[in-house]
């Protein structure tokens, strides 16, 4: 349970297209909040005096030999390529350049696929207030009124031992969004923390080059599956919330750098095993996570990517950036489905893999 804390709540994604756009969704008013956006969903206004350590890389490290391939496959169709790699929201400034067989591929790219519109979400107004309805509760209401008594005491009495944050900071977020902060306020000194993604160097590669740049999944409806969580799901996050204590321990013994370091080494085999030991996780939360990354995010990605192959008239070849667990998952993965649509996947990975080992 306190593993799968970690695993969701420091990574983004979840999915549900029944909920895209909610019809009680209200823009103006919603809106009307973000005149004061500090006091409601911005975890960094809560955490500010607690950012004072930050990490620094050493200039001169030489990248990973010879670099990072991010499972990078390819697949045509009636003249149109599409080059699909694996990226990670996170980065080190000695994983760039990427491995030379990536590169080649960006070069030759005429058209830049993202998960979304990488764009900051608070420039993006009404995705933001998206994004804010998710996180609040109704007006008038705290975590208090919203949780079952019994729910609601316990995860209090562990929040009291966290620390760098109060009840009162969180009191007005629903479950999902309020553990989010608790966890960045309390472990952010413990995190290594990344100033490039991978897939913001190879969105500011793109526009160095002057490539077109598209979304897979529209802006608005990724906050919805990034951000949706059912009663039942905010219930047992509250529910399963636990003390300090405990968190640390699991904290320390499943840190965050352990998946940095599997892409780091470009480990697939272990990035593979560490989704079977998630997979097996049979909790509310788990199965929810896993039906809409595994499932349904990534046949999102595939329909996309199948779309741009089979009815782009004019030659074109795509490169294709998305989380490398889309492509890793043990069962359904994003390879996987573009196979259903009788595409065949040649792996470039490989000759990376045989350039390393040489």
């Amino acid at each position: 349970m306190v593993i799968l804390l970690f695993v969701v709540l420091l990574s983004s994604c979840t999915n549900n297209p029944a909920v895209y756009v909610p019809e009680d969704f209200i823009f103006d008013e919603i809106i009307e909040l973000n005149e004061d956006e500090d006091k409601y969903y911005d975890p960094d206004y809560y955490n500010d005096e607690n950012h004072e350590e930050e990490y620094e890389y050493e200039a001169d490290i030489e990248p990973p030999n010879p670099g990072i391939h991010g499972k990078i496959s390819r697949v045509e169709y009636n003249g149109n390529v599409a080059y699909i790699f694996g990226t990670l929201h996170h980065g080190r400034p000695h994983w760039f350049p990427l491995h030379p067989i990536v590169t080649a591929a960006m070069y030759s790219s005429d058209v830049f696929a993202f998960e979304t519109d990488l764009t900051p979400i608070s420039e993006n107004p009404e995705a933001w207030a998206l994004r804010q309805y998710y996180a609040l509760l109704p007006e008038g209401m705290t975590l208090r009124e919203y949780l079952p008594e019994d729910v609601f005491d316990s995860f209090y009495t562990n929040l009291r031992t966290w620390p760098r944050v109060s009840f009162i900071n969180i009191a007005h977020l629903k479950p999902d969004q309020a553990i989010r902060s608790i966890v960045n306020a309390s472990f952010r000194p413990y995190v290594e923390q990344s100033y490039i993604f991978v897939d913001n160097y190879i969105e500011a590669f793109a526009l160095e080059q002057n490539k077109s740049i598209i979304p897979l999944i529209e802006r608005l409806h990724s906050v919805s599956l990034s951000f949706f969580r059912p009663l039942e799901i905010h219930i047992y996050l509250a529910s399963t919330f636990p003390d300090w204590n405990t968190a640390f321990y699991y904290f320390t013994k499943y840190p965050d750098t352990i998946a940095i370091e599997q892409y780091e080494q470009q480990d697939i085999d272990g990035i593979i095993s560490r989704m079977h030991i998630e997979n097996a996780d049979t909790s509310l939360e788990a199965a929810h996570m896993r039906d809409v990354t595994a499932t349904q995010r990534s046949g999102l990605f595939a329909s996309k990517i199948n779309q741009l192959l089979t009815e782009t008239e004019e030659p074109t070849t795509f490169f294709v950036a998305i989380g490398i667990a889309h492509l890793t998952h043990p069962y359904t993965n994003t390879l996987v489905a573009l196979e259903n649509y009788s595409h065949e996947i040649y792996p470039l990975w490989h000759s990376a893999l045989t350039d390393s080992e040489s």
